[in-house]
């Protein structure tokens, strides 16, 4: 059993016992903390194991773990950045089409972010990379901002708010 696999089957166990788990153990913070990744692991194990409560607990962690990485930085470093996308890559890998919880999940965190704060430097790069290994991801984005300019459009079908939609998507 995988380093990894222990500490997930050790949380499942004391979530049975105590109804939550501890997202950082000792190990973690010295390797560096990459909350999120440990969230999705937990909501995949549960899903594996069919756990609802546990899946539940995991995506309300995760949420508040994006909330704290959008609160904590006023732009999000690059290696925190990395840990994003290692994370939507592990999400795209490790759930099906049909479960579109962390999926959409993933989305919503980058389309949240400023476009231009991703599309630039060193995060462009990791991006790019990202999108050209994980293809449902980019699928899945650019099906959620037509969706978004859609929604616009369809508020006020004039030329100024199809530039509004341009605005508040690229800027």
């Amino acid at each position: 059993m995988s380093e990894q696999s222990l500490v997930s089957v050790t949380r499942l166990i004391q979530f049975f016992y105590h109804g939550k788990y501890d997202a950082v153990d000792i190990l973690q913070q010295v390797q560096g903390d990459n909350s999120l990744l440990d969230h999705v692991k937990m909501y995949v194990l549960a899903n594996g194991y069919e756990v609802q409560p546990l899946m539940d607990l995991a995506i309300r962690n995760f949420k508040k773990a994006i909330y704290n990485l959008f609160c904590l930085y006023s732009e999000i470093p690059d290696a925190k950045f990395r840990k994003l996308l290692e994370t939507i890559t592990f999400v795209y890998s490790s759930t099906s089409g049909d479960d579109r919880v962390l999926r959409d999940l993933m989305v919503q965190t980058m389309v949240k972010l400023s476009p231009r704060s991703w599309a630039t430097g060193e995060k462009k790069k990791m991006s790019v990379e990202t999108l050209e290994e994980v293809k449902d991801f980019g699928f899945d984005l650019v099906h959620c901002f037509a969706d978004m300019m859609r929604e616009i459009v369809d508020r006020d079908r004039t030329i100024p708010s199809i530039q509004r939609v341009l605005n508040e998507v690229l800027y």
